[in-house]
């Protein structure tokens, strides 16, 4: 809490994005994180208690799935759809033609 408040700290503050590293830790596929929520928090608390970290995010992932359908964005795979479930969500690129 020390540099949250801008004061010295008594050891250096980790906040770790984990992203797919905490599912699989925890126990779930990527394509669990990225379409419920609930074990998407789960699996970011899991490694923050038995890590130790000081702060977490909700693994963004998530937050993808949704937006990438309703937006039609074309250069995007994710877990569980157009990859297997177990793979993190992946940027491609699009043919010449496109």
């Amino acid at each position: 809490m020390a540099a949250l408040n801008n004061m010295k700290p008594d050891r250096v503050p980790i906040r770790i994005f984990t992203a797919e590293f905490a599912a699989k830790y925890a126990g779930y596929t990527s394509q669990e994180i990225t379409h419920q929520y609930e074990k998407a928090f789960k699996a970011v608390r899991k490694c923050a208690k038995d890590f130790q970290w000081d702060a977490t995010v909700i693994n963004m992932v998530y937050v993808w799935s949704g937006l990438v359908d309703h937006f039609g964005q074309k250069y995007y795979k994710v877990p569980g759809i157009e990859l297997s479930p177990d793979v993190g969500f992946q940027y491609f690129e699009p043919s010449t033609e496109e």
